[in-house]
């Protein structure tokens, strides 16, 4: 049933009209509408609800001796600006809804100094069809802080799946960019099961999917689980409790799947070894490889933009996937003469030489400002920051030591919420990228370690400290000031750190090779197979949502909640 949200009552009807950014395109403002005569025909958990620290979602109030129906609703941090002129927005960059509803994201801006006597105004680019925006009113946040309620109105009948959509921010006319949100349309029936299992009592914190096969990779999406395994690929209903395996008999490239990702489409890709890689839309597979345009048969990984493209490093080069075809760069041309062997990209098609090092590519990252960032494995790190392909061979940078890096090649990328790029190398240690100056840093303990560590992976808890796990080292933390390190006689399973994770109370977690070890904010505690473990060597862990953890590895999946 459509429900109708109660809102502060604002202002008369404002309609604003087309107007232009300072520099680009010009762009729609959103609707400005007073929603405060509407009454909600049922209460909702993101129905807005005056408070004195400035307003928030009805689920997150809590009234004294009564049970929340809800869980809490959490906003994500979003930094746009430059220099002294920067922006802290929080929001929410994911809205699971079911057609026909009515959703509520506050959107709140802060800034160092205060915004007073400031106005804000929000518009909108590439909104799906059967979405519907309007901005709410401005009855939100504290003095010296802008805040509106953006409301968006999901059609009856609006097809199940993902909706991407970009949300601007104007503050006194002068535009500061655009925030991603994504809007999943789910079926009616998995939010009914979703609150019936939430408030159910269950004497098992986990189940177990048990494959034959190692699991790899995972993606977890609204009722489903993926798995890419040593065997083809394995989807899971999680309402059911049934699969459905691919192999090549299904279209797939390869029965060796190493990774898979899901792009803001939905659609799910996976490397297929030395076979290219596959996309599956909802029907069927769909295997792309040199013939279609891929530099290379070899890949290594892939990650995929805001726009629903596709980036795919394989050995030799990269390729980027728009939707329609696929793009290929290298710092080896068709023609180019290889010494000691045949020129591997000679049947590449529409590739563009560039001057840069992809040859190995084994991380892509994309950042929040929409930059690629490409590791390389001896040098540094690639970073492209075009918005147009045509000047793609323009826009290339890699940053060296000379640049600031930490010797070694880069094997691990993050962003914090503040924008700020960390990089872990091979060779030593970590450095951090602000938008203009890279900072490297030595860890002290590491340097009596030969051979040196390597830095698996990096993340930000929920307090703002980064993680980072490392192969022979452990676990590090930094708060801002100093590094310390956690090893095994500090309670790690292993110090050969591979993956890093957030349980559900936002504390961290890591996989090593001799098990899962979660920290507590004192100490680390291991975990086993009782706790909710696959049998075997686990590989990987994805967030279901709902405060679930889904662990994979050498005896199939498991759910894991405290």
């Amino acid at each position: 049933m459509k429900k109708l949200l109660s809102i502060i009552a604002i202002a008369t009807a404002i309609l604003f009209l087309v107007t232009a950014c300072e520099e680009g395109e010009p762009h729609t403002l959103i609707p400005v509408q007073d929603l405060g005569i509407l009454q909600a025909e049922q209460e909702a958990p993101d129905d807005f609800v005056p408070t004195p620290g400035g307003g928030t979602y009805r689920a997150n109030v809590h009234q004294g001796g009564v049970e929340n129906p809800w869980l809490p609703i959490e906003s994500s941090d979003v930094i746009l600006g430059s220099g002294a002129d920067t922006l802290k927005v929080s929001y929410r960059d994911f809205i699971e809804t079911e057609a026909g509803e009515i959703r509520n994201n506050i959107i709140r801006v802060t800034k160092e100094g205060g915004l007073f006597d400031s106005e804000l105004a929000l518009y909108s680019t590439d909104v799906p069809d059967g979405l519907e925006l309007v901005d709410g009113g401005r009855g939100v946040g504290l003095p010296g802080t802008l805040g509106a309620i953006l409301v968006i109105e999901i059609a009856p009948g609006l097809n199940i799946g993902k909706y991407p959509l970009e949300i601007g921010l104007e503050i006194n006319g002068k535009d500061y960019g655009t925030i991603p949100c994504t809007i999943e349309v789910i079926p009616n029936e998995v939010r009914s099961q979703e609150a019936s299992s939430t408030n159910e009592s269950s004497s098992s914190n986990e189940s177990v999917f048990t494959t034959e096969e190692t699991v790899l990779g995972l993606v977890a999406s609204g009722n489903e689980l993926w798995a890419a395994t040593s065997g083809g690929v394995i989807r899971w209903d999680l309402q059911d409790g049934s699969q459905r395996k691919y192999t090549v008999q299904d279209g797939l490239g390869s029965n060796a799947v190493r990774e898979i990702i899901q792009d803001s489409q939905g659609n799910i890709w996976v490397t297929c070894y030395v076979s290219g890689v596959s996309r599956f839309d909802g029907n069927q597979w769909e295997t792309f490889n040199v013939s279609n345009g891929l530099c290379s048969n070899e890949t290594i990984t892939l990650a995929a933009d805001k726009q629903g493209g596709v980036w795919v490093s394989a050995y030799w080069g990269v390729s980027y996937f728009d939707g329609q075809e696929w793009l290929s760069y290298s710092n080896i041309g068709t023609g180019a003469r290889v010494v000691g062997g045949e020129n591997p990209m000679k049947d590449c098609q529409n590739l563009t030489s560039v001057d840069a090092e992809l040859s190995a590519v084994d991380v892509i990252f994309v950042d929040s400002r929409g930059d690629v960032w490409f590791s390389d494995r001896g040098e540094g790190v690639t970073r492209f920051d075009g918005k147009d392909w045509n000047m793609f061979t323009k826009d290339w940078h890699m940053f060296t030591v000379e640049d600031g890096l930490a010797k070694g090649g880069v094997s691990a990328i993050t962003e914090d919420k503040n924008g700020i790029l960390w990089f872990g190398s091979n060779l030593e240690g970590m450095t951090c990228f602000d938008g203009t100056d890279f900072t490297a840093f030595t860890i002290g303990e590491y340097e009596s370690i030969v051979p040196r560590p390597t830095i698996m992976d990096i993340m930000q808890d929920s307090l703002g400290n980064i993680w980072a796990a490392s192969h022979g080292g452990g676990v590090v933390r930094f708060e801002g000031n100093s590094w310390q390190v956690f090893r095994s006689e500090d309670g790690l399973p292993s110090d050969n750190a591979q993956y890093l994770f957030l349980d559900q109370d936002g504390y961290p977690g890591v996989i090593t090779v001799e098990g899962v070890g979660l920290f507590d904010g004192s100490t680390w505690q291991v975990l086993a197979v009782e706790d909710g473990l696959p049998q075997g060597k686990v590989r990987v862990v994805v967030n279901g949502g709902k405060g679930n953890l889904w662990f994979g590895g050498e005896g199939g999946v498991s759910y894991y909640r405290e």
